[in-house]
């Protein structure tokens, strides 16, 4: 893919090896769209060994692709771009500026878009952009076509343990609720996960909508616990666990019916107390914000606190030209 230069003579091209070394270094000092999560990765020093020499131009030149902004011949800029079925998506981005340069963020998302586009069988593209970065380079995304999706984009955190209202009578067992959890592998869980996820949105969202939330949902269930929760014989949903440093974090994916319900919270007790016992934070979420403002008064009787989620996803859907509206 030949170069592209903008009036400020910024160049973003594909990246050669050497480049693709430069763009780990760049993550490792910090400049990365989650330098947070970088630094975990790294944390030992055989750890940042391996990615720095090997897992990441592994990575980054081979299984991905990475795109590299220069300026006065100066990398200022990269954008990884991984691909999961018929979609594709940023795994990091990072810019050498503070605050970020809206033209440079432009110009590798235009040349990611146009190289993924080309490949016909993608469907869409997806961003995150955290809300540190949200008011100077969301206007970026939308005057290219990109819309914010509604996804995990609030949730209700506070300290462990819980606060149990007077009124809750805890039950012995999860069942007592008429809620089953059973632990599922990823494999198991993964070809249901459409169909599953459709239950944490309100009737009436729209199907394309629906059909984005899975295949950029379906990276996360390796890395995670998961349950299946049934009533009676009837699959209602599932819950997705993960820990991060000391905090318990718990995605609720449940059907309607069950959105501030007593089962509901009783469910999220349990689950709290088992999987919490060496953490001091917890943090739910759901996936539609629909889900989460219905249970908000339930949690907040439990301590936990209403909040924008860090990140926001931006969706691209292909079939329009990316640049229609640049120029608008």
């Amino acid at each position: 893919m030949s170069g592209m230069d903008s009036p400020t003579q910024i160049t973003v091209q594909l990246a050669q090896r050497d480049q693709v070394q430069q763009v780990v270094r760049l993550m490792l000092a910090g400049v990365s769209s989650d330098p947070t999560s970088i630094q975990e990765v790294v944390r030992s020093w055989w750890r940042r060994l391996l990615f720095t020499h090997t897992l990441g131009p592994r990575m980054f030149h081979r299984e991905m692709d990475t795109f590299v902004a220069f300026q006065d011949q100066q990398m200022v800029g990269y954008l990884i771009v991984r691909y999961e079925g018929q979609a594709a998506g940023t795994f990091d981005w990072g810019l050498t500026g503070f605050p970020p340069d809206p033209q440079l963020f432009e110009a590798l998302v235009h040349a990611a878009l146009d190289h993924v586009e080309a490949q016909e069988e993608m469907l869409f593209f997806y961003l995150g952009l955290s809300q540190e970065h949200a008011q100077t380079l969301a206007p970026v995304l939308e005057a290219i076509g990109f819309g914010c999706l509604d996804y995990q984009s609030f949730q209700m955190v506070g300290p462990l343990p819980l606060t149990v209202p007077e009124d809750h009578v805890p039950p012995a067992e999860p069942a007592d609720t008429r809620l089953r959890l059973t632990v599922q592998l990823p494999r198991d869980l993964a070809p249901e996960l459409a169909a599953l996820v459709a239950l944490d949105y309100p009737e009436g969202t729209p199907p394309e909508d629906l059909a984005i939330v899975a295949p950029l949902h379906r990276p996360t269930l390796s890395r995670s616990k998961l349950f299946r929760v049934a009533q009676g014989e009837r699959t209602v949903g599932f819950v997705q666990q993960h820990r991060w440093k000391d905090e318990l974090r718990l995605l609720l994916c449940l059907a309607p019916h069950l959105w501030g319900t007593v089962e509901e919270r009783a469910l999220v007790l349990h689950l709290s107390r088992l999987l919490g016992r060496r953490a001091r934070r917890l943090r739910v979420r759901s996936f539609s914000q629909a889900h989460l403002e219905a249970s908000r008064p339930w949690l907040e009787s439990l301590g936990l606190t209403w909040e924008e989620s860090p990140w926001q996803r931006w969706i691209l859907e292909f079939g329009e030209d990316p640049g229609d509206t640049v120029e608008e």
